[in-house]
């Protein structure tokens, strides 16, 4: 099974918001000045024990990105071993997923949860799309579909569910699919 036209374009739309230098590979600095806007948006600030912890824990989804997805071992993720990591799930056990993605999907809400709720309210998603250098403003159209029970916010298990789809879901319309903005 290949990837289809929606899951390329949503998967090649994360690429390049996680390019941060735009020279067409991921590789650790991409990954650490995401981790350092999200720094920012928590006041961690070096030296603090805060910063360093939060930090290396966030660091950990780089190194686990690279461990799984650096197929030629060059320490980058090029275009095409970035989808093939994508499309690795659709042939791997759901064990598989459940502990590369969705062990980590929670650090999502860890990056910009200042209210200390276990979820993301619109502020907080707003900061978590520029943290990834995708247009903030693509949280007031995604928030409404994203907060799947309509309290205001987007709890870890709306999240989980959310990040399953956006992996998985070949449907235009599944709110998943906005989680990262445009595709």
């Amino acid at each position: 099974m290949g990837l289809t036209d929606l899951q390329r374009r949503k998967y090649e739309a994360l690429f390049r918001a996680y390019d941060v230098d735009e020279n067409q590979v991921l590789e650790r600095s991409d990954h650490t000045d995401i981790v350092e806007n999200a720094c920012k948006v928590r006041g961690y600030h070096p030296p603090t024990r805060e910063y360093h912890d939060f930090h290396a824990k966030m660091i950990g989804i780089w190194e686990d990105l690279e461990a799984l997805a650096d197929a030629d071992g060059d320490f980058t993720v090029g275009p095409d071993e970035w989808l093939e990591f994508y499309e690795s799930f659709y042939h791997a056990p759901r064990e598989k997923y459940d502990q590369v993605i969705g062990a980590r999907t929670g650090l999502m809400i860890d990056m910009v949860d200042l209210d200390g709720d276990n979820g993301l309210n619109l502020a907080e998603y707003r900061q978590f799309l520029e943290c990834y250098h995708i247009d903030p403003q693509h949280a007031d159209i995604s928030f409404p579909k994203l907060d799947l029970n309509g309290d205001g916010r987007i709890s870890k298990p709306e999240l989980l569910q959310l990040m399953e789809q956006w992996v998985f879901s070949d449907d235009p319309g599944a709110p998943g699919n906005y989680l990262f903005g445009p595709y």
